[in-house]
């Protein structure tokens, strides 16, 4: 956000002065601009999937069995921690609890109506807790996690990341 006394002020309390002068601070406050505008578009992306996470918690079991099995379910269901609604730093013990009771919920014996569907969402449920009760697979799950985040953060801190390498990136933003 730019004033009218030539300040620009980032999230956080932090701001950055300049004279208005020159074409070099005039850059400087549009890559601001653009960067505290990028923050808080990922913000509210973040606050939006934590709200539909706290939505899917209280989800029936035939809507848990759709939420498993949904198209492009394969691909989401690659991670453990979104197969079981939990967050990664979570203890082994609440991870269990949490998987016996999406399991009781989808299966197939308490959903005799779509036994078939029920079975599919049961194995990929227990497929998740087998890979979080391992600790080398649930080490290897973190680390994805932790690169994850790391790469989010270097987005999100306004460095420029130029997706083809062969070409350089145009850091000059030209008003």
């Amino acid at each position: 956000m730019v004033s009218r006394m030539g300040q620009v002020t980032v999230i956080g309390g932090a701001s950055r002065n300049f004279d208005g002068e020159g074409e070099h601070n005039m850059q400087v406050v549009f890559r601001d601009y653009w960067f505290v505008k990028r923050v808080l578009r990922y913000s509210k992306i973040v606050f939006q999937v934590k709200e539909i996470e706290k939505r899917d918690s209280v989800l029936t079991p035939k809507q848990q069995i759709d939420r498993l099995l949904r198209p492009g379910s394969t691909y989401l269901n690659l991670n453990p921690f979104e197969v079981l609604q939990i967050d990664p730093d979570i203890a082994l013990d609440e991870v269990k609890k949490k998987y016996r009771r999406l399991s009781i919920l989808v299966h197939p014996d308490k959903n005799p109506d779509d036994q078939e569907r029920a079975q599919q969402s049961f194995e990929i449920i227990n497929k998740a807790w087998k890979t979080l009760e391992n600790e080398d697979t649930r080490a290897k799950c973190m680390d994805v996690i932790e690169e994850a985040k790391a790469r989010t953060d270097h987005m999100v801190s306004g460095d420029i990341i130029n997706p083809n390498p062969c070409r350089k990136a145009n850091t000059n933003v030209q008003l």
